[in-house]
């Protein structure tokens, strides 16, 4: 037996077990999105799952071969892992090539010979000729399906893959920090976070039809649905938003381990598909989202304390957003760009690079720190449920009027106004003049903890609810 089969072997226990739950990267906990990403291996050759380290796509992974095999009746010896990050498995160029030639000659289950088989390549960017490996295999192997799991899809040269994924829309699948709603979805969470998922789509169905067709009528009706079912349960949810803006859905406060996992994404992942000459910049530029999250900078007084020119400054903040660490927001309507708000799109970088104690009481701005960072992470995710697709999520600025996010659907913008800082009447204010500006039909004021309401023009929706829903 060759070192690498006994890799294999010890990579991949359900071979003997039968069962993914014996490896360790293996927790039984989903996420509410699981079965897309499962579903996106069963129906496609070639799947990529991308996400910043320590984001938990190797626990996606092995969910997604115990589901296979428990629940698919895929054979366990048909179902190959690959850890291609771990310093073990870098024997050679050619290592992707000759372990699945070594899974599909030897592996292979006899009685399954006729069945699907599956190879999962974690860390797949570790090997540089990595794309032209794995389209051979599937070019070879018309019964093979290939997942890998990277750090980037801007980034990456997929050219060689096209041809084994028709829909280019469903090529990636985006993996980030647990949302709200995943993170209070767990073994103690009241029945009514258990039940309210189709109500949530009700919600946002509603909140897009406001927006396009002016008709606020339906989402008022979708509320008041929403909340009654969450009646029982809103103390314990109100109660967990807490945990979640420090925390960023983890269990536990990980801000040694994010801090760690962000200097590897910073110093060993992005080198590997753009280089720079100075990349303690890019960390700095992390930093700076940090402590100044949704805070608006002139892109000469960024370019100025990084010492580099404009040209650079867009290159850091294209890659950051690529790689899933920060994303810029631009003004609205802008063409030509001057100011930028850095949104870290997890809570637990705040943490990490800010010293906040999770544990302790919060200040002020702590808080509205945490809070900006959470939002703006939701109204991503919303933007993509509208739009199927990345989106930008910009703000606007005028003298005495901010609105902090505007999410498009179908061309119509939806704004968003927090009333942290702010009252709630100053809030609305700032989206009168921007509807008036744009023609926008509804507008949203985001409290901190108040009554939901609806009316022609705006709804008022609190923090828990908002992060509930998106």
């Amino acid at each position: 037996m060759s070192a690498l089969d006994d890799l294999q072997q010890n990579h991949n226990p359900w071979w003997e077990s039968g069962t993914a739950e014996s490896a360790e990267p293996y927790v039984s906990r989903q996420r509410s999105d699981f079965t897309y990403k499962r579903d996106a291996v069963l129906e496609n050759r070639f799947v990529a799952y991308a996400g910043p380290a320590g984001i938990g796509k190797t626990t996606i992974i092995h969910q997604i071969i115990d589901s296979l095999v428990s629940e698919h009746d895929t054979h366990p010896r048909n179902v190959l892992y690959l850890p291609l990050g771990n310093p073990q498995y870098q024997i050679g160029s050619g290592v992707i090539a000759e372990s699945i030639e070594e899974f599909t000659t030897y592996v292979r289950a006899e009685q399954g010979k006729e069945d699907e088989a599956y190879v999962f390549i974690d860390d797949v960017h570790a090997s540089p000729d990595w794309a032209r490996q794995v389209a051979s295999a599937l070019d070879s192997y018309s019964d093979l399906t290939v997942a890998v799991s990277l750090p980037t899809i801007d980034q990456a040269d997929f050219g060689l893959l096209e041809e084994f994924q028709p829909e280019a829309e469903d090529f990636d699948e985006i993996i980030l920090p647990q949302k709200f709603y995943d993170s209070i979805r767990n073994d103690s969470a009241p029945d009514e976070l258990l039940e309210v998922g189709d109500t949530r789509y009700d919600v946002r169905q509603s909140l897009k039809r406001a927006t396009t067709d002016g008709d606020p009528a339906e989402l008022s009706s979708s509320l008041s649905d929403l909340s009654k079912s969450l009646e029982g349960a809103e103390r314990d949810i109100k109660r967990r938003v807490r945990h979640y803006i420090t925390r960023g859905g983890r269990a536990e406060n990980q801000a040694s381990e994010v801090a760690r996992n962000l200097e590897l994404t910073v110093y060993r992942d992005i080198p590997r598909f753009q280089q720079f000459e100075q990349r303690s910049d890019l960390h700095a530029l992390c930093a700076i989202s940090a402590t100044s999250p949704g805070e608006t900078f002139q892109l000469t007084e960024l370019s100025d304390r990084l010492d580099c020119d404009r040209r650079t400054l867009q290159r850091y903040l294209d890659v950051l957003r690529d790689f899933f660490i920060v994303t810029p927001a631009y003004q609205y309507k802008h063409q030509r760009r001057r100011t930028v708000r850095l949104q870290p799109r997890d809570p637990q970088y705040i943490v990490a690079l800010s010293e906040i104690s999770p544990d302790s009481i919060l200040d002020v701005e702590d808080e509205r720190r945490l809070v900006t960072v959470s939002i703006f992470d939701h109204l991503k995710r919303l933007s993509y449920y509208y739009n199927g697709g990345d989106e930008p999520v910009p703000y606007w600025e005028k003298t005495a009027a901010t609105v902090d996010h505007i999410v498009s659907t179908e061309g119509a913008p939806l704004p968003f106004a927090l009333a942290f800082t702010r009252s709630e009447e100053d809030a609305k204010q700032s989206l009168r003049r921007f509807m008036q500006e744009f023609d926008a039909e509804h507008g949203v004021v985001i409290t901190r903890d108040t009554d939901w309401s609806v009316t022609e023009d705006f709804s008022v929706i609190p923090l828990w609810l908002l992060l509930t829903i998106c």
